[in-house]
């Protein structure tokens, strides 16, 4: 009789362990399931604003008679007048490229992630930039674009924009594309 009691209890013990394990790991994963959905979401608001900060800034030099000289190739003091050592920094970017229509790379700049210290683009990004590159469809589209692409110190969200002058007129085809960056974290 004692064995059959201890049995049962036993028993009782062992379903209600599993049953309460069951229970509880369910609601585990509810619940991280329910944290990393958050997480995502935040992560997009994230993602989301840096993309609209990036294309306020894109957006002011991409429409700037300055940008669409030297993107044609008739500004050459550009560089030396607009783009000096710290602005990058000053704009809060890690890359920073400009593309004539003919698909001439005429401005490619890039910066570490966390010292701002002026490094070359790597090939992966350069690649990009090339004829037939995909940041080269602003140009070809008239539109922007806008997302993230993988780079040497973590995910760069970039804009790219076509370049037109302030006041362009009507038609006027873009004089290529000019693509800021800057990586997440």
């Amino acid at each position: 009789v004692l064995l059959a009691l201890g049995f049962g209890i036993a028993l009782w013990v062992a379903a209600s362990f599993a049953i309460g394990r069951s229970i509880l790991v369910t609601s585990m994963l509810e619940h991280e399931r329910e944290d990393g959905l958050a997480l995502a979401r935040r992560m997009h608001g994230l993602v989301d604003a840096e993309l609209v900060r990036l294309d306020r800034t894109s957006r002011d030099w991409s429409a700037w008679d300055e940008t669409w000289a030297f993107a044609r190739g008739e500004a050459e003091d550009y560089v030396e007048r607009n783009v000096y050592d710290g602005v990058l920094a000053n704009l809060k970017l890690n890359l920073m490229a400009v593309v004539g229509a003919d698909d001439t790379l005429r401005l490619a700049r890039g910066a570490a992630a966390v010292s701002g210290e002026p490094r070359p683009l790597l090939p992966a990004l350069l690649r990009h930039l090339a004829p037939g590159g995909a940041w080269l469809a602003a140009h070809e589209r008239d539109r922007p674009l806008a997302g993230l692409v993988p780079g040497p110190d973590g995910p760069l969200a970039f804009v790219a924009h076509p370049i037109h002058r302030s006041s362009p007129t009507p038609g006027e085809q873009s004089a290529g594309t000019q693509v800021f960056g800057r990586v997440l974290g």
